[in-house]
């Protein structure tokens, strides 16, 4: 689950054209000249992970490896299992996908490296210190479960500080456009058949809300 070692976009593979996403593209540059922490929100399918990888290999760190933590996997002990991925990402990236399911433990755990840049494994009498920045994501525009109180404030405190929101396709139909026509693309290419929409079909396409956003629409037009 702790898995890829290596961030293989930038921020050229990021498509659209629209002014809310080049705003957003814009601030994750400046984060990405930085060593500081990032919280990445939107709805699924946006492109958290094509963003954190593009944040990684523009940053000082980019030589050093990118350790992907999903907090969402059915681990058999999450806080250990994140301390080892922290670990892995020693002189790099980590990147926990779907904090939303990150337990107390992990919660502990990760404020810890956020303050002190220090982790702790199972059987070791010291914290071992590491050098990791530190990028999460999660659907919730908003910590998840902050308001419920199973969520540390002082974690919410620690990273929203650097929030990048994504926004849905349906909020850039210029965007959603080039989309569909690339989103296409590929799947003439993919599937060798020559295929061409019409015009009601793509004013269909254009009017249709697509909630999974880019993973939806490339499902479907495939």
């Amino acid at each position: 689950h702790a898995h890829g070692y290596e961030a293989k976009h930038t921020f050229t593979d990021i498509l659209g054209g629209s002014p809310q996403l080049r705003r957003v593209i814009a601030l994750a540059k400046q984060y990405a000249g930085t060593d500081l922490d990032v919280l990445i929100t939107g709805p699924s399918g946006t492109g958290k992970e094509l963003f954190a990888q593009s944040i990684h290999n523009a940053s000082p760190c980019s030589k050093g490896p990118f350790v992907t933590f999903d907090c969402g996997a059915k681990w058999k002990d999450q806080q250990e299992s994140l301390v080892r991925a922290a670990k892995d990402a020693d002189g790099g990236t980590l990147y926990l996908d779907h904090l939303e399911y990150l337990e107390q433990g992990g919660q502990h755990a990760l404020c810890r490296l956020l303050r002190e840049n220090v982790i702790h494994l199972v059987g070791e009498r010291t914290p071992e210190p590491v050098s990791v920045r530190v990028i999460v994501s999660t659907a919730d525009r908003e910590l998840p479960r902050l308001k419920d109180r199973s969520f540390l404030p002082e974690l919410a405190y620690l990273l929203a500080p650097n929030q990048l929101d994504l926004p849905p396709l349906r909020s850039r139909p210029d965007d959603l456009e080039q989309a569909i026509t690339m989103c296409l693309d590929d799947c003439v290419t993919k599937l060798n058949r020559y295929v061409v929409l019409t015009k009601e079909a793509r004013k269909v396409l254009m009017s249709y809300p697509w909630p999974g956003n880019y993973i939806q629409l490339h499902t479907f037009l495939e």
